[in-house]
């Protein structure tokens, strides 16, 4: 899809540049000095009304034409561009023919059987209580605080000591180092895998 798109902002913006040098030609038949005022992008618009009876119609093409390529490039045309530019085409050595013959995948051994997955989960996460006092266990755990103000927050331990827990958190996109000491903390749990 982004080839076709790539396309059309290509043909948009030829159609674009083309029209931009039929306004420049025609300027210059009207006067020479509106033709030299036609070449400068911008002012040119200056000398628009003065050949509007010979060339506003292609001014509209034109601007049909940079609109075209504008939302096609947006849409996706550039990803197109992008991807050529990054990866480039092979070259034709990097080619190979048609008639060379591809090597078959290899086949599975015969005593292979296929294992259906489990109806249930092996394990699932829940959340355990953890002893207030044992901070220096949750180093690189996930946890859960409440604090003694009923707020409650989730992220990784990542130090801890008697005076305090630096607690990760990740809230909208945004992460962020607490420092949290335990007297302010009323339950802590961490997350452990429970078999089914």
């Amino acid at each position: 899809m982004s080839f076709y798109l790539f396309i059309a902002a290509t043909i948009g913006l030829t159609l674009f540049i083309l029209t931009y040098f039929l306004i420049v030609a025609a300027s210059f038949r009207h006067h020479p000095v509106t033709g030299l005022i036609a070449l400068l992008p911008g002012i040119n618009l200056t000398v628009l009304p003065t050949i509007w009876s010979k060339s506003g119609k292609t001014f509209l093409i034109g601007l049909l034409g940079l609109g075209t390529a504008l939302i096609t490039w947006y849409s996706g045309g550039n990803r197109y561009f992008q991807e050529q530019r990054v990866t480039g085409t092979p070259s034709i050595s990097e080619l190979s023919p048609a008639h060379e013959k591809k090597p078959a995948a290899a086949a599975l051994p015969q005593n292979f059987k296929e294992t259906p997955l489990p109806e249930k989960p092996l394990y699932y996460l829940v959340y355990h209580k953890v002893d207030n006092t044992k901070l220096t266990s949750l180093v690189g755990q996930q946890v859960r605080l409440t604090l003694t103000n009923g707020q409650q927050m989730e992220g990784k331990g990542i130090k801890a000591s008697r005076q305090a827990l630096l607690l990760e958190t990740t809230e909208r996109g945004n992460t962020q180092v607490l420092k949290i000491s335990p007297q302010h903390i009323q339950t802590l749990e961490k997350l452990i895998p429970v078999q089914n």
